[in-house]
């Protein structure tokens, strides 16, 4: 009876020990992604104001409706070297920066 308990045990042991630690690494992952994806979207929040913010001055200033096709591209190009965010989510939507905002 005592060798079967011994045996048991020998054999449950691992199992918890690996289980324990497959729990500890999955734990850490989980945590390192939360925070991966929080530091994303305060990132994404911060290049999308920055984004809106000189679209909307350009806009009003009236530099858009002069710009060619070609400079809108170009500018579009600036913002997803400089906004790489932002472009990953909203840029690749848009070709172009539209002549009217």
């Amino acid at each position: 009876m005592m060798e079967l308990i011994l045996f048991a045990l020998s054999i449950v042991w691992p199992v918890f020990m690996i289980y324990g630690a497959y729990k500890l690494l999955a734990t850490h992952q989980l945590v390192q992604g939360l925070l991966k994806d929080r530091q994303r979207k305060m990132q994404l929040k911060w290049e999308s104001g920055q984004v809106q913010g000189i679209l909307n001055n350009m806009s009003e200033e009236g530099v858009l409706q002069k710009m060619t096709t070609v400079e809108r591209v170009e500018l579009h190009e600036i913002l997803a070297k400089e906004y790489p965010v932002w472009y990953s989510i909203y840029g690749k939507e848009m070709t172009y920066i539209p002549r009217n905002r």
